[in-house]
């Protein structure tokens, strides 16, 4: 984890329910250099890129969601098990390791032409040794405003890198249409200006571990968007989160809960049912308290939101 989804309305959320696939693989770019801004200012290649190594989750979703199939990923297996959302890698796409501390020599066998990281994830030294091997874009994850709107920056201007501009408008705009729809069921249902606070639960040493995402995040943009408050009252701590215990939980006063949690490591499931303090928070006693998809991803691109839109819908039945 990181420290730690067409035409019209109805097709959208239908693709939203259906796993959110991408938009058909087209390029629209010229043979020529194309300039992209990422965390370290504007970065110029000599083409659009064909041959891309994602080092972090979100960048290889957000080439799958461009119709392009990267060549190498940090953690393949990772990815399956926490990202769900659109379709899959390809078999001959490589694993290069850890997210954190991918290899160097398994990048360099691929020989890409364009490698994509987060800036959370590199150092002066690492980024260094990447660019030695194929230029590197590092976008940045958590900057400002939203997390959303970073997200979704950086995503159009990985389309320009790889010559997918026009797909990757359109991809935003299909994300757009499924908030517009998402609040016009979630208001007809009554439940526009609803109270939530959307958690990551998992374990560490035995003891529950509970990610409260703040209004600034992901999923706080996504719930605002919709017409829903995220009224968790915690601190970002940079990531847009504030990692709690049980006790924690106290702080969502009597908001709905929204989680997600892997079906193996599920607080929500074993640890907090028997737990006194859990017992008597409000969501609980009113029972709501909603699962949400264990693949539900909140560190990703707009497929990962438009599942994220639809799981929302869901609970509420919207």
């Amino acid at each position: 984890m990181k420290s730690t989804r067409r035409l019209g309305v109805v097709v959208v959320l239908a693709l939203a329910l259906t796993g959110c696939g991408s938009a058909p693989s087209t390029s629209d770019s010229a043979a020529g250099a194309v300039r992209v801004t990422d965390a370290n200012g504007t970065q110029s290649l000599k083409a659009p890129a064909k041959r891309v190594v994602a080092l972090e989750w979100s960048y290889g979703e957000d080439l799958l969601a461009l119709g392009v199939q990267p060549v190498g990923v940090a953690d393949i297996a990772g990815y399956n098990t926490w990202v769900t959302a659109g379709s899959r890698f390809v078999p001959s796409t490589k694993d290069v390791g850890k997210r954190q501390e991918p290899s160097l020599d398994a990048i360099y066998q691929l020989k890409p032409d364009l490698i994509v990281t987060d800036a959370d994830r590199v150092t002066p030294n690492s980024l260094a040794a990447l660019k030695k091997i194929a230029p590197t874009l590092v976008f940045d994850a958590y900057v400002k405003p939203d997390h959303l709107t970073g997200a979704l920056n950086s995503f159009r201007q990985l389309g320009t890198a790889v010559g997918r501009t026009s797909q990757a408008q359109a991809v935003v705009g299909q994300l757009d249409s499924a908030f517009a729809a998402g609040r016009t069921r979630l208001a007809a249902k009554k439940k526009a200006g609803a109270s939530v606070v959307v958690v990551q639960a998992f374990t560490t040493k035995g003891s529950p571990q509970l990610r409260m995402f703040t209004p600034n995040s992901i999923p706080g943009q996504i719930a605002g968007r919709l017409g829903l408050v995220d009224s968790w009252p915690g601190k970002d701590a940079g990531s847009g989160f504030t990692t709690v215990g049980v006790e924690g939980l106290t702080q969502a006063g009597s908001a709905d809960l929204l989680y997600v949690a892997v079906k193996n490591d599920n607080p929500f499931a074993t640890a907090l049912p028997g737990n006194a303090v859990y017992a008597k928070l409000p969501a609980v006693v009113q029972k709501r308290v909603f699962a949400l998809d264990p693949g539900t991803w909140f560190f990703g691109g707009p497929l990962s939101a438009q599942q994220a839109i639809a799981e929302f819908l869901r609970v509420y039945q919207a």
